[in-house]
């Protein structure tokens, strides 16, 4: 058989990415950018979530993060969300360049993980309100940060901004 230089397997995987790229924003109406070793991204996001218990942001980092840049912009709607479940602040606004839809799903996920993080750390210390309504189990991880934080919402905000950036950051490989 005839063997591929590194410059021509370089230019037809370039080629086949540029190609499959317009191909999925023009007929699947979703412009994401599609390359080669991509698509191990969700086997790895469904392993690491069904395996490690990680979050739902770990799991989207893993599988569509492309860009460090664009990791960090979107991550901090997601932050944002959890941070204002917890605190009972409003929820996350605002404009995004691009898919808004894809704001919104940060925003879901990070209310969504706000609840199953507070569940999780009540159940850690058998606290009943780990088991009741979802008002319940966030006032009594409210109540357990900001014993923790010295009554200071503030610093309860802080502390869990630094957390889930690590923790995203570290997850992305950032």
């Amino acid at each position: 058989g005839v063997a591929l230089t590194f410059p021509e397997v370089l230019t037809v995987t370039a080629l086949a990415a540029g190609v499959m790229t317009l191909a999925m924003g023009i007929f699947g109406k979703y412009p994401f950018a599609i390359a080669a070793g991509l698509g191990l991204n969700a086997f790895v996001a469904f392993t690491l979530v069904g395996t490690l218990g990680l979050t739902s942001l770990m799991a989207w980092i893993v599988g569509n993060a492309k860009r460090k840049g664009e990791l960090t912009g979107l991550a901090t709607w997601y932050v944002s969300a959890f941070t204002a479940k917890v605190l009972r602040e409003e929820r996350p606004s605002g404009v995004i360049d691009g898919d808004y839809k894809l704001r919104d799903q940060l925003i879901l996920l990070g209310e969504a993980d706000a609840l199953a993080e507070a569940r999780s750390a009540l159940t850690k210390t058998n606290n009943p309100a780990a088991n009741g309504n979802d008002a319940a189990a966030l006032e009594a991880y409210r109540d357990v940060l900001l014993t923790g934080c010295g009554g200071s919402f503030e610093n309860v905000r802080i502390k869990l901004r630094l957390a889930l950036e690590a923790k995203s950051r570290q997850l992305a490989g950032l």
